[in-house]
């Protein structure tokens, strides 16, 4: 059996708050950890949260109370014992996720399923790279920016939350931060609106990591308004706007699962370094 398709327990073994939107939780394996060469930056896994939560439950039991379908996260950082770190963007959902990590505690217990490797592989390309991600895509652009060597010229371009800031990213490599953030009425600027602000040179490679109807977006500003070679545009859409997990595969067969967001107003983009 590959080691991907097997399911591990593990153990909720820290809860940390990075702010006032993102919760980071330190898990322990409970059976076999993932081997030490599957551990890539950036790479993803598959947690089973239990369904129809009421109240705190400690033990996820596999055949009782998880749901059928998993939700993929991130692996933040890893230890050498098999420990490995996910960051939650908190929100006011009410799905099996956002239930779980609202009232998780030390010693709680879940299943997981080993992913494989992001789609960009920070050590194969020394070219300038672009980063862009709203806040569940955050923790892969932290991770991938960790992992690059400190030559690499590199610029990320976030959305966050109101009140929120990228805490979540490394802060000693030297990269130029682009951040939005929503106004009082709620509205922010797209991202690729803030692209446009970016210096994204010709050879550089744009990693995206958001929901899919911006990730359609930033893709056909890059191909065809700034004219990016596709070869070097890499695209993840991480959800849907107005849908769950469950209805996720259902709407990628429909037309409309790429469409463009609606046009919002222009904003204004603020740099950090």
């Amino acid at each position: 059996m590959a080691a991907g398709s097997l399911h591990r327990r593990v153990c909720v073994a820290a809860i940390t708050d990075l702010g006032a939107t993102v919760t980071r939780v330190r898990f322990t394996p409970r059976s076999q950890p993932v081997p030490l060469a599957e551990r890539v930056p950036g790479g993803h896994l598959k947690l089973f949260f239990p369904c129809n939560l009421q109240g705190h439950s400690p033990v996820a039991r596999p055949e009782v109370d998880l749901c059928h379908k998993p939700r993929s996260f991130t692996y933040r950082g890893w230890a050498g014992d098999g420990a490995f770190d996910v960051d939650f963007a908190r929100h006011e959902g009410t799905g099996p996720a956002a239930n779980w990590i609202a009232q998780a505690r030390a010693g709680d217990m879940l299943l997981m399923r080993h992913g494989g490797a992001p789609k960009l592989d920070p050590a194969a390309t020394a070219d300038p790279l672009v980063l862009v991600a709203d806040p569940t895509g955050t923790p892969v652009v932290a991770a991938l920016v960790e992992s690059l060597a400190d030559a690499v010229d590199v610029t990320i371009c976030l959305a966050v939350e109101p009140g929120a800031s990228p805490c979540a990213l490394p802060r000693d490599h030297g990269q130029q931060v682009l951040v939005t953030s929503r106004d009082r009425s709620g509205h922010r600027l797209p991202l690729a609106d803030l692209l446009r602000c970016a210096p994204i040179a010709p050879r550089a490679r744009v990693f995206v990591a958001c929901e899919a109807g911006e990730m359609r977006a930033i893709r056909r500003f890059l191909l065809d308004e700034a004219g990016h070679d596709p070869s070097r545009v890499i695209t993840s859409g991480y959800w849907k706007a107005g849908l769950n997990t469950e209805a996720v595969e259902a709407a990628k067969r429909r037309p409309d699962w790429f469409a463009d967001p609606a046009p919002a107003a222009p904003r204004h983009a603020e740099v950090t370094t």
